[in-house]
């Protein structure tokens, strides 16, 4: 498999993680399992009487993949943004554990949700779902921090070397401000705001990445030159 094919895959990542992501979302949410923080205690107690459906443990499946394809997809940025800082990228660095720390949080607001899927039915009592589901939108918040950091370092080093086009690094400086007011106010309107225009940023990169040719960045006296990739191998 060649290096082209490979860089290409990683990109695709990108654009695959928010729609898989969202398509799960939308499973789970739209299933008969799915206790929304609206549930009156008759609902609840109606959901944990009988087995989760497979459209939600289906839904829950596409979250987690999604959050596997993004893992991928930080990868892939973190190439194009330690090629193009250079010998001492540790913004790129900081970029790929920022996302790496999104990612956890990411899986950790799914795993409650397959906690009340897999306890339906099996004795998972009323008292125990709303804690579960609170843990769920705790871990949601948290994500955005990590989020506003990724976006953050990823903007500063596209900014200081074009490593993507500019317009994705203020967007990414400004999407990384909105996100961090979703951290300060979880009950806002912004925290519900903002993680969606990451995924059309995620989505729009992924597409960048897949369009852009293999390239390669070489540091000069602290600045980075852009070199095409003479071949794939």
């Amino acid at each position: 498999m060649s290096n082209q094919l490979l860089l290409r895959l990683g990109a695709a990542c990108g654009i695959g993680a928010p729609i898989v992501g969202m398509a799960g979302f939308t499973l789970l949410a739209t299933s008969g399992s799915f206790v929304s923080v609206s549930a009156t205690e008759e609902q609840v107690a109606r959901i944990l009487a009988s087995p989760a459906s497979q459209q939600a443990f289906l839904g829950l499946f596409l979250e987690s993949v999604g959050q596997i394809l993004l893992l991928v997809f930080a990868a892939r940025v973190w190439l194009a943004l330690r090629q193009a800082e250079g010998e001492v990228a540790w913004l790129a660095a900081g970029a790929f554990g920022s996302a790496l720390l999104l990612v956890a949080t990411g899986t950790g607001a799914v795993a409650p949700e397959y906690a009340l899927a897999l306890g339906a039915g099996h004795g998972l009592g009323a008292p125990a779902v709303w804690p579960l589901h609170f843990l769920n939108m705790a871990f949601y918040v948290a994500a955005q921090g990590f989020t506003a950091l990724f976006l953050a370092l990823t903007a500063t080093v596209t900014l200081k070397t074009r490593a993507l086009p500019r317009w994705l690094g203020w967007s990414g400086l400004v999407l990384a401000a909105g996100n961090l007011l979703g951290l300060a106010m979880p009950t806002g309107d912004i925290a519900q705001m903002a993680p969606p225009f990451f995924y059309l940023w995620l989505l729009t990169t992924g597409i960048v990445l897949l369009r852009q040719p293999e390239q390669r960045h070489v540091a000069v006296g602290g600045q980075a030159s852009m070199k095409m990739a003479s071949s794939s191998q």
